[in-house]
């Protein structure tokens, strides 16, 4: 199943706007440490790409109010 934008961040569904800045940061910094680490040995990163722009997609509509009210909807019904 895939996974939703909140579980992406790692937040809850009420997160203030300062909580998603927070863990976009925070799971974008480990992130790139994974990256730079897998691309220091040669291996695939295409995988860690993808959960790149997954992790940037789900900071870009969490962040703005009216794309973050339209995906709750979408996730209600």
């Amino acid at each position: 199943m895939a996974q939703g934008f909140y579980e992406i961040l790692g937040i809850d569904h009420r997160s203030s706007t300062e909580a998603i800045h927070a863990a976009y940061h925070d799971q974008l910094a480990e992130l790139v440490r994974r990256l730079r680490a897998a691309r220091r040995q040669g291996a695939d990163v295409t995988i860690l790409e993808g959960q790149e722009r997954a992790l940037k997609e789900a900071m870009q509509v969490l962040s703005d109010p009216v794309r973050r009210q339209r995906y709750d909807a979408y996730r209600r019904a």
